[in-house]
C-alpha cells in the first residue's frame, strides 16, 4: 500500500525553506512506496518566491494550495487536513515543521543523501541561452556568490547576525577572474551595488536579463559557491555544489555534504576583552543563539571573516577540489578539533540543563582559517 506524505509548507517565499526542506523530505522519502504531498500558499499570495526553484523543488510532488494560512494557525490546518485532502483509504503521515530538519540530520549525519536535484535537458537549454545574454562563454568555469544583506527581508532584522560585506569579498573576486572565473553574485536589487566591476564580474539582480532561474542555472552549474549560508547555500546543497561557507555561525546543528569547507564568523567577548576559542563557544549557550539580540545581551561581538581569510580559503577549496591541497599541520589540527567534539558532547550529555540532543557539524573547517587564526583551537598553530 502507497504512504502518503503531507506537508504544511506555509514559508515558499524563503528560498532556504522551499528548497532545504524539500529536499530533505525527498532524501528521507526516496522511494516508490511513498506519494509527497505538500500542502502550501498560492504562488500569488507569496511575491517573493522564485518560481524556478518552486517548480524543481516540487518536481514529483503532489501540491495543493490553500489561502487559510493567513487566517489561521498552522496547528488548525493540521488538524483540518484529512477534510481537506478526502484522505481516506491510504495510509497518511502528517510532517510538521522542525521535523524534516532533524530526521535527516539524524539519518544522514555522516551519509552521503541519496537524493539531490539536477536540471532537465529543456533546462539546460534555456541555461545556455541565459550564458549568451550574459556574454559567459559556454565552457567558461563559473563561482557564484551571495553575500547576505539585510534588505531583502528587513523584518526579519534579528537575523542581521548573519549579514556581511560585499568589499571583504572583492579581491577573491579579483583572484577568481584572474584565475580564468567567471564571478556571478546573487541576491536581489536592495544589495549594494558592485560600480565599475570588470566584465567577468556579473552582479546579476542587476543585469538587464536577469530572471529567478537565473540562481539555479548558474548555481548548479558552478565548480563551488562561496558565500553565506542563506537561501542560495541551499540550492547548491540541493545541487550537491561543492561549499566555501564564510561567515558561518556556530550553532547546534549538523549535516553531510561532500565538498562544504567553513570559516566562522569569529566571536569576540566584550567581558573578557578577547576573541573566544571553538571549545569555549561549543560549550556555552552561544551554540543555541539564533537571534542578534542574544548575541547582544551576551555581550558578543561577531566579527566578519577578513578579505584575507575568504582569499586563503577560496584557493584551498580550489587546490582541493584540483586534488592538489596539502598542508603538513592538517592532521594535527583535524585531531584536535575531534578531540574537542568528543570532549563537547560528552559535557552536553552530562548537563541535562541542556538540549536534549546535540548535534555538532562534522563539515571541514577550513585549514587555511585555523592558521590564520592561531588561538581559534585554544592552541597556536603557528610555526
Amino acid at each position: 500500500m502507497q504512504i502518503n506524505i503531507y506537508y504544511v509548507h506555509d514559508l515558499i517565499d524563503r528560498i532556504g525553506e522551499l528548497v532545504g526542506e524539500m529536499w530533505r523530505i525527498k532524501n528521507l522519502f526516496n522511494n516508490t512506496q511513498y506519494k509527497i504531498n505538500v500542502i502550501t500558499s498560492p504562488l500569488y499570495k507569496c511575491p517573493r518566491v522564485n518560481k524556478s526553484a518552486f517548480n524543481i523543488a516540487m518536481r514529483d510532488v503532489n501540491v495543493i494550495f490553500t489561502s487559510d494560512f493567513n487566517s489561521v494557525e498552522r496547528s488548525q490546518i493540521e488538524n483540518s487536513l484529512p477534510a481537506l485532502v478526502k484522505e481516506k483509504n491510504n495510509i497518511v503521515v502528517i510532517l510538521t515543521k522542525g521535523l524534516p530538519v532533524k530526521s535527516f540530520y539524524k539519518k544522514y549525519f555522516q551519509e552521503k543523501p541519496e537524493f539531490y536535484f539536477s536540471l532537465t535537458e529543456v533546462d539546460l537549454k534555456r541555461g545556455s541561452q541565459i550564458r549568451r545574454a550574459f556574454n559567459i562563454p559556454e565552457k567558461a568555469p563559473i563561482i557564484t556568490l551571495h553575500v547576505r544583506e539585510s534588505g531583502y527581508l528587513p523584518c526579519l532584522d534579528y537575523h542581521s547576525y548573519r549579514d556581511a560585506s560585499i568589499n571583504n569579498f572583492m579581491p577573491t573576486v579579483k583572484f577568481l577572474i584572474e584565475n580564468g572565473f567567471y564571478v556571478i553574485r546573487l541576491g536581489d536589487k536592495s544589495m549594494k551595488k558592485i560600480i565599475n566591476a570588470p566584465p567577468q564580474f556579473i552582479d546579476a539582480p542587476f543585469h538587464s536579463q536577469y530572471t529567478d532561474f537565473v540562481d539555479i542555472y548558474f548555481i548548479s552549474q558552478s565548480t563551488f559557491y562561496l558565500g553565506c549560508p542563506s537561501g542560495p547555500f541551499c540550492i547548491a546543497m540541493a545541487f550537491d555544489v561543492p561549499i566555501l561557507s564564510t561567515n558561518t555561525i556556530i550553532l547546534s546543528v549538523a549535516g553531510w555534504h561532500s565538498g562544504i569547507i567553513k570559516m566562522y564568523k569569529k566571536y569576540y567577548s566584550n567581558k573578557l576583552n578577547r576573541f573566544l576559542s571553538y571549545e569555549e563557544i561549543l560549550s556555552s549557550p552561544l551554540l543555541h543563539y539564533a537571534r542578534t539580540e542574544n548575541y547582544q545581551k551576551a555581550g558578543v561581538e561577531l566579527i566578519e571573516n577578513t578579505p584575507e581569510e575568504i582569499l586563503a580559503a577560496t584557493k584551498e577549496i580550489l587546490e582541493r577540489l584540483n586534488g592538489n591541497y596539502f598542508n603538513k599541520e592538517e592532521k594535527h589540527i583535524n585531531l584536535r578539533i575531534k578531540d574537542i567534539h568528543k570532549r563537547i558532547l560528552y559535557l552536553h550529555k552530562r548537563n541535562k540543563n541542556e538540549q536534549d540532543h546535540i548535534l555538532i557539524s562534522t563539515d571541514q573547517i577550513s585549514t587555511e582559517f585555523i592558521k590564520l587564526n592561531p588561538n581559534f583551537l585554544g592552541h597556536d598553530w603557528s610555526i
